[in-house]
């Protein structure tokens, strides 16, 4: 690919391609530490450290300090800068930035990989803006509180149950013990949207007894005023961005879904309860308070 690649013009080389081959021949790949006796022969090493001698065939094992460190060949990279140059390969460029320029927008986005989330990786939570909930109802909570599962037909059942799985590995929610006690549960049931399947809690009666979050919500001409003289915009969501949020210990028993699978208690903030828009707007708000001063930039949810 290297060879193809150095035999084209510049006009017609795609800059992530080239990225593709830097990043292959800079970034090894660690396997695991593996003690090495000293003096073990090399292709010894490797036969040691693969299933068999075609896998063997792959690797090139460098010993260092008793450890064996395995570096893959430039065919092969890590899976999490293998995801994101797959998902670098789908982005579109503007025609106005030259190769160069391209070539240094990947390497920023290569050098700030923490900040970018691909696929299903796990999602971190944010510190120190864990969302409280108050009710205004005293117990014994009313039955509107305390509501039993939805009935659901059996392709509705199927989707629940990958739903729940998938936020389950996720650690969004977590799966309510036989020895605790239960005195609030939301039935949940299934959207669907762009042929994708949602699962939503039916909060309408748990928010109608939460005390309300009066934070200013920023309207969306006003943001537009403030880039109305902006030469460059750039546009930048965030992933889940609700739940990027926790839940303080005391709130989660407000946030219990039930379903045929059983009670489950959400771990972080979700869409669709009282006061989530209002709170993931002052976090971001104090996150970002001195480039909002500077007048530069602006949060919205939309």
């Amino acid at each position: 690919m290297g060879n193809a690649i150095r035999e084209q013009s510049d006009e017609e080389k795609d800059p992530r391609e080239e990225f593709l081959v830097e990043c292959q021949e800079e970034t090894p790949l660690e396997i695991q530490d593996i003690q090495l006796e000293a003096g073990m022969p090399q292709d010894t090493a490797n036969k040691a450290l693969c299933k068999n001698e075609e896998d063997a065939q792959k690797f090139l094992v460098t010993p260092t300090k008793g450890m064996a460190y395995i570096h893959r060949k430039a065919t092969k990279m890590t899976d999490p800068l293998e995801e994101l140059l797959n998902e670098l390969r789908e982005g579109q460029f503007s025609s106005t930035l030259t190769s160069k320029h391209k070539i240094c927008l990947l390497k920023i986005l290569r050098t700030n990989r923490p900040a970018f989330a691909i696929g299903e990786e796990p999602l971190i939570k944010i510190k120190g803006h864990d969302i409280e909930l108050y009710v205004d109802v005293e117990r014994p909570y009313p039955p509107m509180l305390r509501r039993p599962p939805y009935p659901a037909s059996l392709k509705t059942r199927k989707e629940i149950e990958k739903n729940i799985n998938e936020i389950l590995d996720m650690d969004f929610i977590r799966m309510i013990e036989d020895n605790e006690i239960v005195e609030i549960t939301t039935p949940v049931l299934i959207t669907w949207h762009d042929g994708k399947s949602r699962l939503c809690g039916d909060f309408r009666a748990p928010n109608n007894y939460t005390k309300a979050d009066r934070y200013a919500i920023p309207r969306i001409p006003h943001a537009l005023d403030k880039l109305a003289k902006a030469k460059y915009i750039t546009k930048m969501d965030c992933m889940k961005g609700f739940h990027q949020n926790g839940v303080k210990p005391n709130s989660m028993k407000l946030l219990r879904i039930i379903c045929h699978m059983g009670i489950y208690e959400y771990t972080r903030m979700l869409f669709g309860i009282k006061n989530a828009p209002a709170h993931f707007q002052r976090m971001m708000d104090t996150i970002f308070q001195e480039e909002i001063l500077e007048g530069w930039m602006v949060v919205y949810i939309d």
